[in-house]
């Protein structure tokens, strides 16, 4: 949730990065550790309009890579001081962040949770599956915003894994998603943002290549993307169009078409994505821009429409602050 870590007062609880004088002398091993002044810090934002999710606009998308502002880590400290005690433990520590990831993924239909739990007692880490097993119940008492921050605080303990332990996890998310033979938005959200992560840090790839310098080069790949935004966070086809026009509008693609439902699957968003990656990072900025003006086409951002909008800007490279639900 945060580029790097945001404040003393959450006890390093979302941090995800090396100390920032660990990265530089990483790159430059002769900084003699001083860094020049910056320009003054902007005063805060106002407060969104009731019902609104605030900064789910521009100034969200103008922060990424950037530390949190005050609001977002007021918010990031209250949601923690919030969560159970037992989660937040659970998830500091690699056995218990494992447990609590296949806890979140856990399905709330009785025949398809069965098939996951017989799944991860044949297949799962010992104790991983009684782990689960103890979480389960905190976890499905969670409020819906709380599942992504969860997340976010078991990333460094989950990096924490041995190269066979991940395979083993990697092989057990997979099967807990694909047990009920569909996939939700929120497991594919989870999916996307938790392996992004993990595959940057075990397979250590290199960054991809930029292939794509102007929005008309991905304009398919966005009309895909904006397109799923749009039918995601609207329940009818009218909304779902003023969205996507809301989004046309923010990327100054007057071509761009809302594309019919049945050609929008993950399969075809992952392919987007792929694509999308290999954007310049002006383009990337611009394609999220118009992400964030389609889901809050309405006025509101639902925590399902935060949780898919993390997951894109992850699957991006472009880390976005915490978003502030309403």
């Amino acid at each position: 949730m945060f580029f790097g870590r945001a404040t003393r007062g959450l006890s390093g609880f979302f941090s995800t990065h090396p100390p920032l004088a660990v990265r530089i002398r990483r790159i430059e091993p002769s900084w003699d550790g001083t860094l020049p002044e910056g320009p003054p810090v902007a005063s805060a934002h106002p407060p969104a309009a009731a019902g609104v999710a605030a900064f789910a606009g521009p100034a969200t998308v103008d922060q990424i890579g950037q530390p949190a502002g005050e609001a977002h880590l007021q918010y990031a400290a209250r949601l923690v001081k919030s969560l159970p005690a037992q989660l937040v433990s659970a998830a500091h520590e690699p056995h218990g962040a494992r447990a609590l990831v296949c806890a979140l993924l856990l399905d709330r239909e009785a025949a398809p949770r069965q098939r996951q739990l017989a799944h991860l007692a044949g297949a799962a880490d010992p104790g991983v599956y009684e782990e689960t097993l103890r979480l389960m119940p905190l976890v499905g008492g969670l409020d819906v915003q709380a599942r992504l921050p969860l997340l976010d605080i078991s990333l460094p303990a989950l990096r924490a894994l041995v190269p066979a332990q991940y395979d083993r996890f990697k092989q057990n998310v997979v099967a807990l998603v694909q047990a009920d033979n569909e996939i939700d938005l929120f497991e594919w959200s989870l999916h996307r943002i938790l392996l992004h992560d993990l595959e940057a840090h075990f397979v250590k790839r290199s960054s991809p290549r930029v292939r794509h310098h102007t929005l008309a080069s991905v304009r398919p790949h966005s009309e895909l993307l904006l397109s799923m935004l749009a039918y995601a966070g609207h329940r009818d086809l009218d909304s779902a169009g003023d969205a996507f026009a809301q989004a046309r509008r923010s990327l100054e693609l007057p071509e761009a078409r809302l594309r019919p439902v049945d050609d929008l699957h993950f399969a075809a968003l992952d392919a987007a994505l792929a694509a999308l990656e290999e954007a310049a990072p002006l383009v990337k900025r611009q394609v999220l821009r118009a992400a964030v003006a389609c889901i809050t086409a309405d006025r509101t951002m639902t925590a399902t429409e935060a949780e898919l909008l993390r997951a894109i800007s992850a699957s991006l490279g472009c880390p976005m602050p915490p978003l502030l639900l309403a």
